[in-house]
């Protein structure tokens, strides 16, 4: 009996052995756990503090995060300067001197607040808007007075202020930041859509050749039977434009070259450029026809408009639901 008693005593001394055992592993590894999401919460609050950028980015990658905050910082400058400047007469009438820095608060606003995609593509096409003109319109503007090919002088002002303006444009839509839309993006766009923009391309050579051939419907001064460089130009590229919507249907559902959303991005948001710039200057010098003007520039506005469309319906990946 003694014995059996003595064998239970073991045993039980055994357990109660395990049992300290087990709660000492336990603790060990509770005190680890705690040690190593201390160590990792430091330098995670660290980072987020910074607020820079993405944690776990490359190096490589913040150079050009940190690059793309530069570019709005120049645009910025531009900005200001473009604000209080007394530019010229053909800086005015093609740009307000408010659009630059408005274009840069609403880029900085959609960068820093905006959820939801919608939110930040909005936020980019509506500063794009505003600074086109300058970036483009008058840019190119300035780079024809200064070669000669327009006998006047250039504004040097309104130049370096334009240059800005264009190096913070190209940034929203080349360097990486929360706005620059994704390169697989493809936007639910109806098939009427190119279509709307093949009409009207068709405004602006269709009054010019209406005005060579003597008709004088809603001609401005001087162009009722001139055919000129500008004639031949507008008609040659509304040429180039009809055939080129069409062929870009052909990939409406299936994946796109690469190139082809490229140069239609690049060639709706000159003709946006031109539209927005005409309609600002048909809106201060309303004294003449502005009919004829609205006709014209709101034309290219909707063209432009429908290009970009197409844009963002063109995709190098496969598309996943017919419109």
């Amino acid at each position: 009996m003694n014995e059996i008693n003595a064998h239970l005593a073991k045993e039980i001394m055994a357990d109660r052995a395990r049992e300290a055992e087990e709660q000492h592993s336990r603790a060990r590894m509770i005190r680890a756990a705690s040690s190593a999401h201390a160590s990792y919460a430091k330098p995670v609050r660290r980072q987020g503090w910074k607020g820079a950028f993405k944690s776990g980015s490359s190096w490589p990658q913040n150079r050009k995060l940190t690059s793309s905050w530069v570019c709005l910082s120049i645009g910025a400058a531009a900005g200001t300067l473009a604000f209080l400047h007394s530019a010229s007469d053909y800086v005015a009438d093609n740009s307000p001197r408010w659009f630059v820095l408005t274009g840069v608060a609403v880029a900085v606003i959609a960068r820093l607040s905006a959820r939801t995609t919608g939110q930040r593509y909005a936020g980019l096409l509506i500063a794009t808007v505003l600074l086109l003109p300058s970036a483009c319109t008058l840019l190119l503007l300035h780079v024809l007075r200064a070669v000669g090919a327009i006998p006047f002088p250039v504004d040097l002002i309104s130049a370096s202020a334009s240059i800005g303006a264009a190096i913070m444009l190209l940034s929203l839509w080349i360097l990486p930041n929360p706005l620059r839309p994704p390169r697989d993006l493809r936007v639910s766009v109806p098939r009427w859509v190119p279509v709307v923009g093949i009409t009207a391309s068709l405004v602006y050579p269709t009054l010019k050749a209406l005005w060579a051939f003597g008709t004088d419907v809603a001609a401005p001064p001087g162009t009722v039977g001139v055919v000129d460089a500008t004639f031949t130009a507008t008609v040659a590229v509304s040429l180039a434009a009809v055939p080129a919507l069409p062929i870009a249907m052909r990939w409406w559902d299936r994946p796109a070259p690469r190139w082809m959303r490229s140069a239609a991005l690049i060639g709706g948001l000159v003709l946006l450029s031109l539209g927005v710039s005409g309609l600002w200057g048909v809106a201060r010098s309303p004294a003449g026809d502005p009919a004829t003007g609205l006709l014209v520039y709101g034309g290219w506005l909707v063209w432009g408009t429908a290009i970009l469309a197409t844009a963002g319906r063109l995709s190098p990946t496969p598309s996943t639901r017919r419109a």
